[in-house]
């Protein structure tokens, strides 16, 4: 932080030692910035992550999505990055494990014919590797496959 010559006076080590305090303030000050910066880089592709799912969820221009972003971030009280990352983690939920496009017609098929709940395991009998729930092997997709 900053170089004594030896021998050393007094009038030269209060200078370096002041130069030295200075320096550090100057780096502490640069670290907490990068910091800073870091999380708001982390927050900003959330917030990009999460308006590509709204906007090929709901079908909406990029400006709709993120006013949507922060009207939801304002009504909940959060940071804007922590809106994005529940509606990412939502997106996950939802449609990452299972494979709603495919099962949303026999679950839809199961509502219309009335059932509470689905069939007991024991009772079930697979006819050619097909769940009795799937409905008919023609039913269109609700969604256009990727």
């Amino acid at each position: 932080m900053a170089c004594l010559v030896t021998p050393v006076e007094k009038l030269h080590l209060g200078r370096a030692i002041d130069e030295a305090l200075a320096r550090f303030k100057e780096f502490e000050f640069i670290r907490r910035e990068t910091c800073d910066l870091t999380e708001a880089l982390e927050s900003r592709a959330l917030v990009e992550r999460a308006k590509r799912v709204l906007m090929r969820r709901l079908s909406i221009p990029e400006p709709e999505a993120f006013r949507r972003l922060q009207q939801q971030s304002h009504a909940a009280g959060a940071t804007l990055g922590k809106t994005a990352s529940k509606v990412l983690r939502a997106e996950e939920l939802l449609f990452k494990g299972t494979n709603l496009p495919r099962s949303l017609p026999s679950m839809l098929a199961a509502i219309r014919r009335g059932l509470k709940s689905p069939p007991d395991t024991q009772q079930r009998t697979h006819v050619a590797g097909r769940s009795p729930l799937a409905g008919p092997a023609h039913a269109p997709l609700p969604f256009p496959s990727r």
